[in-house]
């Protein structure tokens, strides 16, 4: 009995015992001077320079770098890591948080980070692979290897945040944007790398779902991007076109999936099937990187000369994507990204613009450009204009 005793005694102080968080013995970084974030993972300690320095108290996939991706307002972490002795890399990079851009470094294993993402995510790098694009702990990571990148590791990371609510992009210029992706047009939104146009796109996709489940809305991608809450997934259906070509997947889309609404992930402008999509009478909405309308339709009208002909012209081009967002990021104190910068409609012959630099056109223009067209629900372009977002419509001029 005394022997049965003890041994309980022994299980339940190892039980104990492995229960207890393991504490870090390791000393923070000799050049840390003060603590600026505390995070799940470890702190953030900054230099005398401003050089964030984290330091991880915790076993990660992500090894000292953890507390750079557990911040609280962290949206970018863009790093590089060169070999440096017995194993380990010198990694320096830039965070970004809550539109703030901060330097940080580090000294780690980096090859055992990889290996601990290949692990987790089942990702697919080699040197016939050497770059790879992953999605881990609600962060999608591009992956890229010596060999591509200049001789160092590098990973460029973005949180994967719900979008915000269309109407916060204002009240009236939530409604038309709406109403344009009801209406049988094709609609591209367009600006710089990082300017929100997908961030717009994906709100856009949500307040439709939200507002009309009924109707039948497919997404096609070539990464999967656009975020659908879990409530409304069933009225949704994804054509990821992993081998990259959107046109086949655009194709199977329009032809199998019927959709009644078509959002297109990032297009570039040798996408010609998406000027072929808009000719379908579905509402099609994507995104493409050019400075502003004009430039737009001359890429697309260049690269539509190549496959259709050299007759082809800006107004041939003009006829099937009638609409163009602009999108703007501005550089202030913080990065402030999502900025409409104007939103032009095609009425044939020229781009004219229902609203540029903070001015409004009246409803009289803006419903005469939509008014050869319908939308894609039984209500008039007057009644999605003035009925569905109960918000005060106070911006106008």
């Amino acid at each position: 009995m005394l022997r049965l005793l003890e041994l309980v005694k022994e299980k339940i102080r190892g039980r104990l015992k492995s229960g207890l968080p393991k504490v870090s013995r390791r000393m923070p970084p000799k050049e840390a001077v003060y603590t600026v974030y505390v995070t799940p993972f470890g702190p953030v300690f900054k230099d005398t320079n401003g050089i964030l320095l984290p330091f991880a108290t915790r076993k990660h996939v992500f090894h000292d770098l953890a507390p750079l991706f557990y911040i609280k307002g962290a949206q970018e972490v863009f790093l590089s890591a060169k070999s440096k002795y017995e194993g380990k890399h010198l990694v320096t990079g830039i965070v970004t948080v809550n539109g703030k851009r901060f330097p940080f470094k580090a000294v780690t294993d980096f090859e055992t980070i990889v290996l601990n993402l290949v692990r987790v995510t089942g990702a697919n790098i080699s040197l016939k692979n050497p770059s790879t694009i992953i999605e881990y702990g609600g962060w999608r990571i591009y992956l890229k290897m010596p060999s591509i990148a200049g001789g160092e590791w590098e990973l460029e990371a973005a949180k994967l945040l719900p979008p915000p609510p269309l109407a916060s992009y204002g009240a009236l210029i939530a409604v038309r944007i709406l109403t344009l992706g009801l209406t049988r047009i094709a609609t591209l939104i367009i600006g710089e790398p990082g300017a929100g146009k997908t961030t717009l796109l994906n709100s856009l996709l949500i307040e439709e779902l939200r507002l009309f489940p009924s109707l039948r809305t497919v997404i096609v991608e070539t990464v999967p991007e656009l975020f659908v809450p879990p409530n409304l997934r069933r009225y949704v259906s994804r054509h990821v076109a992993k081998d990259g070509d959107i046109g086949r997947a655009l194709k199977n889309a329009i032809k199998y999936s019927r959709p009644d609404a078509l959002f297109v992930g990032e297009i570039r402008a040798g996408d010609i099937d998406f000027v072929e999509a808009g000719r379908s009478g579905i509402p099609t909405i994507s995104t493409m990187h050019s400075p502003n309308a004009m430039l737009a339709l001359h890429a697309i009208a260049m690269h539509a000369r190549t496959r259709l002909g050299p007759t082809v012209s800006l107004g041939d081009i003009a006829d099937y994507i009638k609409c163009f967002i602009e999108v703007r990021k501005v550089y202030a104190d913080a990065i402030k990204r999502g900025v409409i910068a104007g939103i032009a409609l095609s009425d044939g012959k020229r781009l004219r613009y229902i609203y540029r630099r903070g001015r409004v056109c009246p409803d009289s223009k803006f419903l005469d450009l939509l008014s050869s067209y319908d939308t894609v629900i039984a209500l008039s372009i007057e009644a999605v204009s003035y009925t569905h977002l109960t918000l005060p419509t106070t911006e106008r001029v």
